[in-house]
C-alpha cells in the first residue's frame, strides 16, 4: 500500500493544476478599444435633408420617366441609369451616416455634378423641350445638397470625419 499525506488531500488545487481549469493561451488579451467618436448634433439634420433630397431624387427621376415620350430601349437604359445613379446616392449617404470621409469626398463630387443637371434641366426649360416639373425639382435637389456641403465643411464634422479616420 501507498502511503498517503492526508494534508496533500485536502489542499486545494491552483487554477492551473485543476484539469477542469479553462485552457490558458500564450497570447495576451488584446487592448479595449477607445469609443468610437459621437455624430456631432449637426450632421443629423444633414442626414435628414439627404433622405429629402434622396426622395426628391426619386420622384424627379420617375416623373422624368413617365412625363417624356422614350420608345422601349431607351426607357429600360434610362431607367438602369436612374437606379445605378440613386444606388450610388443611397451608398453615398450610408457612408456620411457613418462616417467615412471618402463619402464626404464623393459627395462633393455628386454635388458638382447635380450642378451640372440642374444647370442643363434649367437650360432645356428655357429652350421649351421640357416641363418645369424637373428643374423645379432639381433646383430643390440642389439646394438640400448645397445645406448638407455646407454642414460637411463645418470644424466640427470635418473634425468628427478626420476622428473616424483615425479610430479604425
Amino acid at each position: 500500500m501507498v502511503p498517503c499525506d492526508e494534508n496533500a488531500r485536502l489542499k486545494p488545487l491552483a487554477d492551473s493544476d485543476s484539469p477542469y481549469a479553462p485552457p490558458r493561451s500564450a497570447v495576451a488579451d488584446a487592448a479595449p478599444r477607445e469609443p468610437q467618436p459621437g455624430r456631432p448634433a449637426r450632421m443629423t439634420p444633414a442626414l435628414i435633408a439627404l433622405g429629402l433630397d434622396y426622395t426628391i431624387s426619386l420622384v424627379a427621376g420617375l416623373g422624368s420617366l413617365l412625363l417624356t415620350p422614350l420608345d422601349g430601349g431607351v426607357l429600360v437604359a434610362s431607367a438602369a441609369t436612374m437606379v445605378v445613379i440613386l444606388g450610388l446616392f443611397l451608398w453615398i449617404i450610408l457612408g456620411l451616416a457613418h462616417g467615412r470621409n471618402w463619402a464626404r469626398l464623393a459627395f462633393f463630387g455628386y454635388t458638382g455634378l447635380s450642378l451640372l443637371g440642374t444647370m442643363l434641366n434649367c437650360l432645356r426649360y428655357a429652350r421649351g423641350s421640357e416641363s418645369l416639373f424637373a428643374p423645379l425639382l432639381s433646383v430643390a435637389s440642389l439646394g438640400l445638397e448645397l445645406y448638407v456641403m455646407a454642414i460637411l465643411l463645418t470644424a466640427p464634422v470635418r473634425d468628427w470625419f478626420h476622428a473616424m479616420r483615425e479610430h479604425k
